[in-house]
């Protein structure tokens, strides 16, 4: 969404609400806290900029900069879909975060704020609330504005459900959708990939033989990464600088990348050797080479995959020497059908059984 320069506002239904469902509308029903009870204890604590009215209204207020465009975007996490019913609290609300954070990041755009939607379980406790929103709280620096309104449900069910939606800021001009990249532009990513899929694996408990040339700090590593993806918005002024094309890896890397190519007319060429692998991740491919198939395709990286222009190339290269979380180039996209090739040393093109996860 493009704004006019300095005079332009959001305006939202945006105050934290729960269900009026005859539970109290505000008071304690024995041991449970009422909408408002829990609103003032645990969420208006959160809400720390002025166009937010402290969650005390049905909408906040968020000025757009002079100069600068309003970046949204939303994302669900639903348990036993995206995380189980025992994972820890906090590290699911830092996760809720980061899914997004990670799509502002892709796009070039510095945090503002968030709008939190919370669908809590018939069997919910205020131990774990105070859990969840601790965990708000701390990745909550790395939004300017911080909590900005949403609503809270009752599930009607055992299941939790959690919808961000975020808000964030970056210069004038044309977006980075997936279309704008070039034929003769640089790919590259940051961090490392498929940890999360072997982590989520390991998690479930439904990994093979490969889990056994891992030590226990590699094992307790990769499900972590799982739970909990890592926050690259630090470089997304490198990436609003010189990203030609890009977006988050949710899915797995040749089926996010695969619409990159769809969207620009364009073919990827993937060096398997310069994939990013952790250590603990490429002993497990090592024990087993259906592991790297695995980490390409499985999901859940939250990393940042973006083309760089080769006139810009060299510029970019070195900018990224003090990059503070590492940036790999991986490939190139040039003139073809859409399609993504992984070629092995030897040269050979790589195959795999699926592109990625999908929900459907």
């Amino acid at each position: 969404m493009r704004s006019e320069p300095g005079n332009l506002k959001t305006v939202s239904k945006m105050s934290i609400k729960t269900d009026r469902d005859g539970t109290g509308h505000g008071h304690r029903q024995g041991d449970r806290l009422g909408e408002f009870q829990l609103i003032a204890r645990y969420l208006a604590p959160l809400a720390k900029d002025p166009g937010a009215f402290g969650l005390k209204d049905d909408v906040c207020q968020l000025a757009v900069p002079d100069g600068q465009d309003l970046v949204i975007s939303k994302d669900m996490l639903v348990s036993t879909i995206h995380f189980l019913p025992d994972d820890p609290p906090d590290l699911i609300a830092q996760k809720a975060l980061r899914v997004n954070l990670s799509d502002l990041t892709a796009k070039g755009a510095a945090a503002a704020g968030y709008m939190l939607g919370l669908s809590l379980p018939d069997g919910w406790s205020e131990d774990w609330l105070g859990a969840f929103v601790e965990g708000l709280r701390r990745d909550g620096a790395s939004f300017s504005h911080g909590l900005l309104g949403g609503d809270t449900v009752r599930s009607g069910s055992d299941r939790l459900t959690v919808s961000v939606t975020v808000f964030g800021f970056r210069s004038s001009g044309t977006i980075l959708n997936r279309s704008s990249a070039s034929a003769g532009d640089h790919l590259y990513v940051t961090g490392t990939i498929g940890e999360a899929a072997l982590g989520l694996l390991l998690h479930m408990q439904k990994a093979s033989g490969w889990q056994t040339a891992l030590t226990s700090e590699d094992r307790r590593g990769l499900v972590h990464r799982y739970l909990l993806p890592q926050n690259r918005q630090s470089i997304h002024g490198l990436v609003c600088e010189f990203a030609s094309a890009s977006m988050d890896l949710s899915d797995g890397l040749i089926g996010d990348l695969q619409h990159i190519c769809e969207a620009s007319g364009l073919q990827a060429s993937l060096d398997a050797q310069a994939i990013p692998l952790s250590g603990a991740a490429r002993r497990a491919c090592d024990a087993d080479p259906a592991c790297f198939e695995i980490c390409l395709t499985g999901g859940d990286d939250y990393e940042v995959l973006f083309s760089v222009p080769d006139s810009r190339h060299a510029a970019f290269q070195a900018a990224i020497r003090s990059a503070p979380v590492p940036i790999t180039r991986i490939g190139t996209l040039e003139d073809g059908v859409p399609s993504v090739s992984v070629l092995d040393a030897d040269g050979e093109h790589l195959t795999w059984v699926s592109q990625s996860f999908s929900h459907f």
